[in-house]
């Protein structure tokens, strides 16, 4: 028979010992808990402001705008949505008459909103990456436009957003469809 083996038994642990590493364990989990709730709140603002998104080995759309001249589009090939910004009614509808008597084709006519630092300057065309040429196009009939490039947009089509200093568009026998770099706004407004 094999003998029984007696396990020591604990050394009793004092009172201010055990309430030490009771208050030690409270602090680590509120610690914890603290940075949980901050990573968090940092990954939502991180998200709500694009600078985080979680779409993992999706491939990224880039849109650049080129740096070496580029060929305007036709206007009988460029599809151009006119939008106001502005308080001025009819701005929209004038315009879009415009350009279609220039040749473009006009789709969507009607208001829209830009930011005020935005909406004071003459116009912000927006434009898919497989748009550009057609975005040049029209940017040479609107004085002081800036091309502002939405990534992930196909259509084909384009967008003129009037702003309050939109005069007119350039008159038809100075509009330059020379080959040249198209002028982009790098951020104009969230994306």
């Amino acid at each position: 028979m094999r003998p029984v083996e007696l396990k020591p038994e604990p050394e009793p642990v004092s009172p201010v010992a055990a309430a030490r590493a009771a208050s030690t364990r409270r602090v680590v989990l509120i610690a914890l808990l603290v940075l949980a709730l901050f990573a968090a709140g940092l990954g939502f603002v991180w998200q709500r402001t694009g600078l985080w998104n979680p779409t993992w080995g999706a491939p990224e759309r880039v849109a650049v705008c080129p740096s070496t001249p580029l060929r305007p589009a036709n206007p009988q090939e460029t599809k151009v949505n006119v939008y106001n910004a502005t308080d001025r009614i009819g701005k929209a509808t004038a315009t879009a008459e415009a350009l279609k008597s220039r040749g473009f084709r006009i789709g969507s006519v009607t208001n829209a909103e830009l930011p005020d630092d935005v909406r004071q300057g003459s116009g912000v065309i927006l434009a898919g990456p497989d748009a550009l040429d057609r975005a040049l196009a029209l940017q040479r009939q609107v004085p002081r436009a800036q091309i502002k490039l939405q990534p992930e947009r196909t259509d084909g089509a384009v967008d003129l957003v009037l702003g309050e200093d939109f005069r007119g568009l350039v008159r038809a026998d100075r509009v330059n469809m020379a080959p040249g770099v198209p002028r982009c706004e790098a951020a104009l407004f969230g994306g």
